[in-house]
């Protein structure tokens, strides 16, 4: 294998990852599962590896920004709670 076809094949399995990551913040956020179950070591890891905050972005429309959250939103405290928990990681 070449270098470009590995390094394409990490990138493909990084979006894959990235993806799968997005659906388990959007599950566990709906499902109002406990914070300590989240996803929170990935998102602490992208966040040291890339300094761009476009995670956090998708992290958001997935969950608080979701049309799902329009109509049938969590409760209050348990969205303020995320939020923090999300701000401070």
């Amino acid at each position: 294998m070449e270098g470009s076809e590995i390094m394409s094949q990490t990138s493909e399995t990084t979006e894959e990852n990235k993806k799968d990551i997005l659906k388990d913040f959007q599950t566990s956020f709906f499902t109002m599962s406990r914070l300590a179950s989240f996803p929170w070591t990935f998102l602490e890891n992208d966040l040291e590896s890339n300094k761009s905050s476009e995670l956090i972005s998708d992290i958001l429309k997935q969950t608080c920004l979701h049309s799902l959250c329009q109509n049938f939103p969590p409760s209050v405290r348990y969205r303020r709670l995320f939020l923090s928990e999300l701000i401070r990681r």
